[in-house]
């Protein structure tokens, strides 16, 4: 049987697909950029759901000055807008002044933003095949397909009437299946790349139940991921790792985050994540997250990334209120 993590990924892969009539069925993408100097971090994101005829997409941009939604440097998210006929996953125009363009299949993006004050004109290209996921164990929900690559994101923003130049090493991802959001454990996708032949992305989820889960103290286990050394990529040992925060605000929010891991070919990765900002995020419905900014250091190099700690909205409430008890 062929397998997410086995299926070989094809340049078609990021074009529609064959999907059921389950209004559920998602195709999304997501395609960071970030300038580590200034403590910016980016995201370009969107989910379509073309049985039900709509995109929510857009583009949110922050650093160390503002943390929420409402106070970061910008924000533009789950605005629902209509499928054309002619829009397809990588190539589309939205009413809030997103545009998503494929130049060349799985190597080549332009992505363009011009709305309330903010303008964007990057480029994606990647340096590397598209990875497939092996999400096994309190994952799934997200999507049965999946799969990151990595790439450099150069051009500009303007923000506050400022002009940034943008050129970084980044990540991109899509995913497709149904996707509900009902049972998904808290987790997290930390993910660095500190050059083109040395890197990481991996997927942990908490195993304990939300009603005792206490969060602190918990080391996540490994439910998916890659990593490259020397340019040579091998998939994450199932079962082989964990993630754990090390060090949270007294609001909670993640400071210092360690990865310990085993890959296929036997290889130990050792990370240790420096958060440089953070960004309180509801990304999906009833769901909390932080979207950090980090410095990751592996292998005696420093790569830069992204930590996504997130929390089902019950399990974060429940938490977060008694913190502040």
């Amino acid at each position: 049987m062929t397998t997410a993590r086995d299926r070989l990924i094809v340049p078609e892969d990021d074009r529609w697909h064959q999907r059921p009539d389950s209004p559920h069925w998602n195709e999304s993408g997501w395609f960071g950029f970030s300038a580590p100097e200034r403590n910016l971090t980016g995201a370009v994101y969107m989910c379509h759901r073309p049985n039900m005829n709509y995109t929510q997409a857009g583009v949110w941009v922050w650093d160390d000055s503002g943390e929420n939604t409402w106070d970061c440097l910008y924000h533009d998210w789950w605005d629902t807008t209509a499928l054309a006929p002619e829009h397809d996953v990588f190539d589309y125009t939205n009413e809030n002044g997103l545009s998503v363009r494929t130049v060349l299949l799985q190597r080549e993006y332009d992505l363009g933003y011009d709305n309330h004050g903010f303008r964007m004109d990057l480029r994606f290209r990647a340096y590397m095949d598209p990875h497939p996921s092996n999400w096994v164990g309190g994952a799934e929900e997200w999507a049965p397909h999946h799969y990151e690559q990595g790439g450099r994101v150069t051009g500009t923003i303007v923000v506050e009437g400022e002009e940034i130049p943008i050129d970084c090493l980044a990540g991109r991802d899509h995913s497709w299946g149904i996707r509900r959001y009902v049972s998904n454990p808290r987790g997290d996708f930390p993910w660095a790349i500190a050059s083109e032949t040395s890197g990481f992305v991996v997927t942990a989820v908490s195993e304990l139940p939300r009603d005792t889960d206490p969060v602190v103290g918990t080391a996540e286990s490994l439910v998916g991921g890659w990593y490259m050394r020397d340019g040579v990529l091998a998939d994450i040992a199932r079962g082989s790792g964990t993630r754990e925060v090390v060090q949270r605000g007294p609001d909670g929010r993640p400071e210092i985050v360690t990865i310990t891991a085993t890959d296929d070919l036997g290889r130990t990765l050792e990370a240790e994540g420096r958060m440089y900002n953070h960004l309180v995020f509801p990304l999906y419905p009833h769901y909390h997250m932080w979207w950090c900014g980090a410095a990751w250091y592996f292998d005696g190099h420093t790569g830069y990334g992204d930590e996504m700690d997130y929390y089902p909205g019950d399990q974060a409430r429940r938490w977060l209120r008694s913190l502040r008890r």
